[in-house]
């Protein structure tokens, strides 16, 4: 399936990505140039990172959000319950208590499906025949 980039409008085969190849490439080219500038300024903060790289703040905001990149100081907020974070999308804690839902959601799907499952029948003499015939 062919489709156009929507980063740069290039005509590309569409098969995991959503942008074609060559903005993968810059985008990686980009986020490899702030992961070097934070290595080289161990403690920068987010503002101050995006000016000297000349990187979109919402570029680096991406890169935080997924686990790529991560500040010394805390300065994004988790989604859930609005922490102070410096990576991710949420605090250790809201990671904690959804995984804990959700494995107790998923416990109480598969009772759900233990209880709702037919019990087999019992057989009793009487209701045991057979379509042979006795000669």
């Amino acid at each position: 399936m062919f489709r156009n980039c929507p980063k740069c409008g290039k005509v590309f085969h569409y098969i995991n990505s959503p942008v074609c190849d060559g903005c993968i490439k810059e985008d990686q080219d980009v986020f490899e140039k702030a992961r070097q500038h934070l290595k080289e300024n161990p403690g920068i903060s987010l503002i101050r990172l995006a000016k000297e790289t000349d990187i979109d703040t919402k570029r680096i905001l991406r890169y935080i959000r997924d686990g790529k990149l991560e500040l010394m100081n805390p300065e994004i907020e988790c989604e859930k319950c609005k922490a102070k974070i410096i990576s991710g999308r949420f605090c250790q804690e809201c990671v904690e208590k959804m995984g804990k839902r959700a494995f107790e959601a998923v416990a109480k799907i598969k009772a759900e499906k233990v209880e709702a499952k037919p019990k087999p029948q019992e057989r009793t003499p009487e209701r045991m025949h057979t379509d042979r015939r006795r000669s």
